[in-house]
């Protein structure tokens, strides 16, 4: 199967759960409950590393300092999680993007699909690794460029982690790690 064919079948399988009127715990939430974790509001920062690639899109600048800022939520019947997130590089306008993550049947994994309004399309896969949840990602920049890399998240307690990007490559070339910085601002209501 193409990955375009598993981007458009995982946003179908998100649809048709969103219009359902799902009460049940869904049987992926088996795979997924780990990740509740991530439920919430929360803001992140980001300062841009000496090294990194420039990206007109991205506004990326050594120096820059970056405010992040996340949605966490599930999805109709916990099917997966539904991440709404905004990326404001300062002096720049803001980037939003959504990623869905949800366990992929055929694969056996948990996989996410993020899609932005100014960098680009990614697809990744999920793990737990050492007590930490890592994210594998590919993907392609809107200028054409492919990108590549692994997500590592940290907590240090329910409401803070960090989350490094490593092995990072854009347009074929190695790019420096980053490093983020995440507090919790609100739970959702039990």
């Amino acid at each position: 199967m193409s990955k375009f064919a598993i981007v458009i079948a995982s946003t179908i399988v998100y649809l048709i759960a969103t219009v359902s009127n799902a009460q049940d715990t869904s049987r992926a939430y088996e795979h997924l409950k780990e990740l509740e974790v991530f439920i919430g509001v929360w803001e992140g920062k980001m300062t841009v590393p000496e090294g990194a690639r420039p990206s007109e899109s991205r506004g990326e600048v050594a120096g820059r300092k970056v405010a992040l800022s996340e949605t966490v939520r599930w999805a109709p019947g916990k099917c997966g999680q539904v991440i709404d997130y905004k990326w404001h590089m300062e002096g720049q306008p803001p980037i939003l993007a959504v990623s869905l993550l949800g366990w992929d049947q055929g694969r056996k994994q948990i996989v996410s699909n993020d899609y932005t309004t100014e960098t680009g399309t990614w697809s990744g896969i999920w793990k737990k690794e050492d007590g930490k949840w890592t994210c594998t990602y590919q993907g392609l920049n809107l200028d054409g460029t492919k990108c590549s890399g692994k997500r590592v998240y940290a907590f240090s307690n329910e409401d803070h982690y960090v989350m490094r990007d490593v092995n990072r490559i854009e347009a074929g070339a190695k790019q420096p790690d980053l490093r983020f910085e995440y507090s919790r601002k609100s739970k959702p209501q039990r």
